[in-house]
């Protein structure tokens, strides 16, 4: 049998309105290489493409928003 492991990050990150955040968020994200990646807290309305970007890079394959 064999068997997957899926690294899960969840993060209450308390406000990513502000890009420096989303950058420290963004290095600890590539750095830990986490296959599921949930953050509460964000604080965001709108959820551009952009922002997504700088939150998981290129990494990132999907996206899933539930609003608050």
């Amino acid at each position: 049998m064999s068997e997957s492991m899926y690294p899960i990050m969840s993060w209450n990150v308390r406000g990513l309105n502000q890009p420096a955040k989303r950058a420290a968020v963004y290095e600890v994200v590539t750095a830990s290489k986490v296959a599921i990646l949930c953050l509460q807290e964000t604080k965001i309305n709108v959820w551009t493409p952009g922002i997504v970007r700088e939150i998981g890079g290129a990494a990132l394959i999907e996206c899933i928003v539930l609003p608050a």
